[in-house]
């Protein structure tokens, strides 16, 4: 009976909260004042293209390939997308300096990865 009772007054707790939300994923009608000023001035794109076409546009899409910037400490990993371009997949960590080894691998099967 102890269990019925608590269960109860939890369902009567949660009641209003289960009432009040939402039943679509729309967005309100009128936004708040104060948003656009806390969004950045532009937004980021959902699909980042490699930093540096060095190699081909054309690619298997699926595959992977490691990038890194001869003059610079970055190294990247790029996918190749359902169209057969290249995109951002990773950021790997930085290297010591632009001559320090790589900090991505490609394997044979077309693989990449950071390391």
């Amino acid at each position: 009976m102890k269990f019925n009772s608590k269960f109860m007054a939890l369902a009567l707790l949660l009641a209003p909260l289960a009432s009040a939300a939402p039943t679509e994923n729309t967005l309100p009608a009128t936004l708040p004042a104060t948003l656009p000023a806390m969004l950045p001035a532009t937004l980021p794109p959902t699909v980042l293209e490699s930093p540096v076409d060095t190699i081909s546009n054309q690619c298997t899409p699926g595959t992977y390939h490691c990038q890194c910037e001869p003059r610079v400490k970055k190294c990247w990993v790029d996918v190749c997308n359902h169209s057969g371009r290249w995109q951002l997949s990773a950021r790997c960590r930085d290297r010591k300096d632009g001559n320090a080894v790589f900090t991505c691998r490609n394997e044979a099967n077309g693989v990449a990865f950071c390391i």
